[in-house]
This record gives C-alpha cells, sequence and structure tokens, in this order.
C-alpha cells in the first residue's frame, strides 16, 4: 500500500516542479549569451513603459539636432499606440524618466509633458570647450478619462518661442499655441461650478542666461476644448497689484527660484525675486531671489495675493514637503534681511 501512495506523491513532485520551470519567464538573450535566469520579463504596460523610457531617452541623448528629432517623432506615434490599449489611463507612466506625467486631481484627464535641447551638439558631445547657446521645444499631451472608450488625446503645440515677450501673462492660450514647459504639479480648485486647474512648470529658456517658472491656469469651455489662461491671478508688478491671467518668473540661471502649491498651507507659494543690481532692473536674467517669499490664496474664484508667505529668510529654494529650508550661507543670508527691511 505504501509503494502505491509513494509513486503519485513523487508523480505529484515532478508534475509540481516541471510546471513552474514552463512559467517562469527568462529573458531571451542574444546567440552566445547565457540566459539569467533571476531575469524577469515585464508584461503589459510595464513592458510598454520601459520601451517607451528607451526610446525617449534614446531621442534625448542623440548628439545631432536633426536626429533628436528625427528620434523624437518616432517616440510619439509609438507613445499614442500604448495610449490606445485599454486601461492606459489609470497605469501612471511614472518610469518614463524624462517624462512628466501628472494626474488630475479629481481623475479627469492626464497630461504628459517632455523636452528636447534644441543645440545643434549636445554639450556632452561637443570637442570645442566654446558655448553654444540654445533654447529648448516642449512636446505634451492631454488624455481624457474615457474609461476604457476609444482614446481621446489632445496633443500640445509648443508656440513659447514665438509668444515669449509679447505679453504671454494676458494672453488665453489654446493647445495649439501652448506656452511649453514640463510640469511638475497640479492643483484643483472649483468657483461657480468651472473647475480651474493650476499647473506648475519649468521651462529652461536658453542653457546660458535665464531660467522660467510658470504658474498656468487650465480649464475646458463649454465644446469641451482646452483653454490655458484666466484672469484669476492676483500678483504684485513694481508694487502695483494686477490680476494676470498666468505668472511667469523669469530669473537668473541656477539661481534655484520656487513657484509651487504647498498643500498644508493651501498656498501657491513663490519667491520674491529682483534685480542683483539697480542697473540690472529689467533685464531678467540677472533677476534673483532675495530669501523672502510671496503667496495666492484661492478665494472667491482668485488666486488673492498675500504679502508673504513666511517670517523665515532663506538663501536656498524652498522645499514644498519642507517648508522652512535651512540657511546655507550666512553671507548672504545678511544681505537678504537688509533687502527683506527695504521692502517692508
Amino acid at each position: 500500500m505504501k509503494k502505491p501512495i509513494l509513486f503519485i506523491a513523487l508523480l505529484l513532485f515532478t508534475s509540481l516542479q516541471i510546471f513552474a520551470q514552463t512559467n517562469d519567464q527568462v529573458a531571451p538573450k542574444a546567440d552566445g549569451e547565457v540566459a539569467d535566469e533571476n531575469a524577469i520579463v515585464l508584461t503589459g504596460f510595464d513592458a510598454d513603459e520601459k520601451m517607451l523610457d528607451e526610446l525617449l531617452g534614446a531621442a534625448q541623448s542623440e548628439v545631432l539636432l536633426e536626429d533628436r528629432v528625427n528620434a523624437n517623432g518616432k517616440f510619439i506615434p509609438q507613445m499614442v499606440e500604448v495610449l490606445k490599449k485599454p486601461g492606459s489611463f489609470r497605469f501612471p507612466f511614472k518610469k518614463i524618466q524624462n517624462m512628466s506625467t501628472l494626474f488630475a486631481p479629481d481623475s479627469t484627464f492626464k497630461i504628459y509633458t517632455w523636452v528636447l535641447p534644441l543645440c545643434d551638439t549636445l554639450p556632452t558631445a561637443k570637442k570645442s570647450n566654446m558655448m553654444e547657446k540654445y533654447g529648448f521645444r516642449y512636446y505634451g499631451a492631454i488624455q481624457l478619462n474615457t474609461g476604457d472608450e476609444k482614446l481621446k488625446l489632445i496633443p500640445l503645440t509648443d508656440r513659447s518661442t514665438e509668444i515669449f515677450g509679447m505679453g504671454v501673462e494676458e494672453m488665453i492660450l489654446t493647445n495649439k499655441d501652448w506656452f511649453g514647459c514640463v510640469y511638475y504639479n497640479i492643483t484643483m480648485n472649483e468657483h461657480n461650478g468651472v473647475k480651474y486647474y493650476s499647473l506648475f512648470g519649468w521651462d529652461g529658456n536658453n542653457n546660458l542666461t535665464s531660467t522660467i517658472k510658470i504658474a498656468d491656469v487650465l480649464s475646458f469651455d463649454n465644446s469641451g476644448n482646452v483653454v490655458f489662461g484666466a484672469p484669476i491671478f492676483e500678483i504684485k508688478r513694481e508694487k502695483l497689484l494686477v490680476v494676470r491671467n498666468r505668472i511667469l518668473l523669469q530669473f537668473k540661471k541656477n539661481s534655484g527660484v520656487t513657484l509651487n502649491y504647498n498643500p498644508e498651507k493651501e498656498l501657491i507659494i513663490y519667491d520674491f525675486i529682483e534685480p542683483e543690481s539697480p542697473e540690472a532692473r529689467g533685464n531678467y536674467n540677472l533677476y534673483i531671489p532675495d530669501g523672502t517669499y510671496e503667496a495666492l490664496k484661492f478665494e472667491q474664484g482668485y488666486w488673492k495675493y498675500q504679502q508673504r508667505a513666511f517670517d523665515e529668510i532663506s538663501s536656498s529654494p524652498m522645499n514644498v514637503q519642507n517648508v522652512k529650508a535651512n540657511s546655507t550661507e550666512s553671507s548672504n543670508v545678511k544681505k537678504k534681511k537688509k533687502r527683506r527691511k527695504k521692502r517692508k
């Protein structure tokens, strides 16, 4: 009696081993390579995400501008094909390192943004020490939440180079004349039945002189069209309170300026910037933070101006999660205290 039982147990154990071996997915290797038994083969959206990450990374690292643009042109249709798959809206795509993916707080849409440097030759590949001044081109798309129905994707066309310097803070824009940037945060407010999605973005402007931080607002009109900008930002310019459709802070390269939403204080908080010398007034390539912060609070459909967000003085940009940034340059702090006294 024991022998048949032992035989059945042995047969069952062997079958389980064979089943396990057949279902272990090992990444395929090229000819001559030894397969890694611990390698994991990605499937579904994980595999798509890895593929898109590699394509975009390769596009951004192409040495020549023409090759960079062409590679990006191949990335876009691949991304669209992935987003056509049912369930793509719910997948975060957070591992595509060179692309920002943000969900609207009410999950009605998702926005993707990324950037290409427009230098003729990537600086890392240059044999000459001569610096080339170059700008950036931004790409983006809004994916609407349609459940698992047909993909609805709204492309964003960057026109920032053409419209910059033409009173862009006062413009109402669409997806066809978008002020391109890479968005790093989004928040939502509602007033009189209208939802306002405030977006915070980075625009490299150019690699040598200045950078731009942007606070914009996105809404949808009655036909479902995308609208960028609305007269809801009350800000101070040259000691006067004005209302703008968006905020642009242009400042000296590597100055470390903050412009972001603080969920704990429910405020938009940003650095007060000023010219680094009296002669530099009006030349925003030479504007720097003075160590104090201004703020906007959403009230009655407006982001209303607040003189200061904190009493602290800081010599480094604010971390949204750590509001009281530590000062590391005591000499700069002394100068900033003097500037602050002048502002009172």
